[in-house]
């Protein structure tokens, strides 16, 4: 595993950690509540994951062109897979608690920005 790709996977396996934490505080007395925050939770942690792999596929300063591809590719990327993912959450999910499904997701967000500063700053 390469000397760049560990902290990126250390953010990843902290905000699995979160996003099923995250659902066991959001679940109150409902089934649905705890479904609908590791829905969402998952719904960041599978699209950033799919940023983190496509971006961090190639080193070194000759493939930067292909760096900046990537970065946009899976930004899109990203994009597509949270706005696909919410429709089809609303679309299949009858009993879908929407405000614990977002409170996860944005949770998540947040998280994600104090994880990744910590780890930043530890490079």
């Amino acid at each position: 595993m390469s000397q760049v790709f560990r902290p990126v996977l250390f953010v990843l396996i902290i905000e699995t950690i979160a996003m099923v934490v995250l659902a066991l505080l959001i679940s109150t007395h409902k089934n649905f509540d705890f479904i609908s925050a590791l829905i969402g939770g998952g719904l960041f942690v599978l699209a950033n994951g799919y940023f983190t792999f496509l971006t961090f596929r190639y080193r070194g300063s000759d493939a930067a062109p292909w760096i900046v591809r990537s970065f946009y590719r899976g930004e899109m990327g990203k994009i597509v897979l949270v706005m696909v993912g919410f429709a089809v959450v609303f679309r299949l999910h009858p009993h879908v608690n929407a405000p614990a499904l977002f409170a996860a997701f944005f949770a998540l967000v947040i998280i994600h920005w104090f994880v990744a500063d910590a780890v930043s700053k530890r490079l």
